[in-house]
């Protein structure tokens, strides 16, 4: 209650959270249609963070651009744990047909791709050829762990190839997980143990991200999830049309 109620000092109607208190992230939303006095929009405020602290109504508007607030987390009602993925706002460019890779900070790509390449399902080789994957089955390339190239060379195709099952674009080609690696987006996975520990004894999780879309036709961004063995274990995108590839393969635009 105290959290809640707890009066502003300069303006004792209003409780201090309302006014100048934490935020929880629901509540950190910015205002799409906010232009300065130069026309200037939350999203120039996050690709020039430093000048928000200049410009008072932009920080108040934009406080996920702008870092402007502290973050609640926790309340009464939420039971479990939880873990922040990121503590910034991130901008993501695809690098490749299959996005952008990003891994935990306990781990490397080369490590994940290896795992990845290890754990490729035994499958009948027509089956390969008929989704066009060359190297079939699984592929232990943990020899060249230090030498990329030779990694990269090592893994070639191989990918997740389940039978009689249409998996167009759900699983990731081992090697781009190194080949798609943006490191400014790796990410602390120190808590996750206890995140999964948690997650196995009440059977549910849920991920919870706010986007800024740059275009107006498209839906976006489509995320895949790894598990430690390269597999797929969930995915964010199109009901309707699935997992859409960047490009050259695609045109990286959701619609559905």
């Amino acid at each position: 209650r105290l959290f809640l109620e707890d009066p502003d000092p300069d303006d004792p109607s209003m409780p201090l959270r309302k006014t100048r208190g934490c935020k929880y992230p629901s509540e950190q939303t910015d205002d799409p249609d906010f232009r300065d006095e130069f026309g200037h929009t939350c999203y120039w405020y996050f690709t020039s963070r430093d000048v928000c602290k200049k410009n008072e109504a932009a920080a108040k508007a934009c406080p996920m651009a702008c870092q402007s607030v502290e973050t609640c987390w926790g309340s009464p009602e939420t039971t479990g744990s939880s873990m922040q993925i990121w503590h910034r706002w991130m901008d993501f460019e695809p690098k490749g047909s299959w996005g952008t890779t990003c891994v935990g900070r306990s781990t490397t790509p080369a490590k994940e791709a290896i795992q990845c390449g290890l754990n490729a399902p035994v499958v009948d080789p027509e089956r390969c050829a008929e989704v066009g994957v060359q190297k079939c089955g699984p592929q232990d390339c943990s020899a060249h762990e230090n030498d990329i190239p030779k990694l990269v060379a090592c893994l070639g195709d191989v990918t997740w190839v389940r039978p009689e099952a249409n998996d167009e674009n759900l699983f990731i080609p081992c090697k781009h997980i190194i080949e798609l690696h943006d490191p400014t987006c790796d990410w602390d996975d120190s808590e996750l143990d206890k995140v999964a520990e948690d997650i196995a004894n009440s059977t549910e999780w849920s991920i919870k991200f706010w986007m800024e879309v740059q275009t107006s036709e498209c839906v976006q961004p489509q995320m895949r999830l790894l598990d430690g063995s390269g597999n797929t274990f969930s995915w964010l995108g199109g009901f309707v049309e699935g997992i859409v590839l960047d490009r050259p393969l695609g045109d990286g635009c959701l619609k559905d």
